[in-house]
């Protein structure tokens, strides 16, 4: 599995690259955390938020503390929040983190942008009438609306739905949605030892070398199939 390296910093490239730069490097509790939002996601369909132990179990951390460290992560970064029912304290997505579902649909969690990184990977949208299990045999399968033209010669186009499986790791070579600081963009994830970049599919953007300077970076989830709706553009 493939994960954020630390290699030389980004530049902007002469010929429609992009650089996004920050201060700061992604932490190593990033996999935990999306484990414990998919907890709180399913929890939230049943309606009843969980506690911090029976998060713990869920996603395998033995020590209170390492949960609460967790959780409190989440909720500095605006992505969780919690709530007393009297015996203990509840945890449950912030308001408006939850994407709309339906059954045998796909959710649509926001726009990303297959060119420069650009805002949102959430959103409140009506979802894809289409199955999930049509794209990926297991795990939480969402989709985002395509902005922009750099994986044109992969066939992604500008207003298809990316259909992404989430998950926190992707092999080489394989086409990730991936955040920077916040910001999502659709890229081949390249590796070459401790060297990756995120390469485009279309003539005239170049790669977005990724380095301790590039921010906080994430991988989203992986691309396992593009929708391309009649009329939508």
């Amino acid at each position: 599995m493939s994960r954020t390296p630390k290699s030389p910093s980004p530049r902007r490239s002469r010929s429609g690259g992009e650089s996004p730069t920050a201060p700061t490097a992604p932490g190593g509790g990033d996999a935990t955390r999306e484990r414990i939002l998919a907890h709180l996601e399913r929890c939230a369909g049943r309606g009843v938020p969980p506690t911090v132990r029976e998060i713990g179990e869920a996603v395998g951390l033995r020590s209170p503390a390492s949960v609460h460290r967790q959780l409190r992560a989440l909720e500095l970064a605006g992505r969780i929040a919690s709530e007393e029912d009297g015996r203990s304290r509840r945890w449950r997505l912030a308001a408006g983190r939850s994407p709309r579902r339906r059954a045998g649909s796909i959710p649509v969690v926001g726009r990303i942008a297959a060119g420069a990184p650009i805002e949102s990977l959430e959103g409140d949208t009506d979802p894809l009438p289409l199955p999930p299990e049509a794209f990926a045999g297991s795990g939480e399968v969402v989709a985002l609306r395509v902005e922009g033209e750099s994986m044109r010669e992969a066939g992604i186009l500008p207003g298809d739905y990316a259909i992404i499986r989430r998950q926190p790791e992707v092999e080489n070579g394989e086409v990730a949605a991936v955040t920077i600081d916040g910001g999502g963009t659709l890229k081949v994830w390249r590796q070459s030892g401790r060297q990756v970049a995120l390469e485009p599919r279309a003539r005239g953007f170049l790669p977005i070398p990724l380095g301790p300077r590039s921010g906080e970076v994430r991988v989203f989830g992986r691309l396992v199939g593009v929708a391309r709706l009649y009329g939508t553009r």
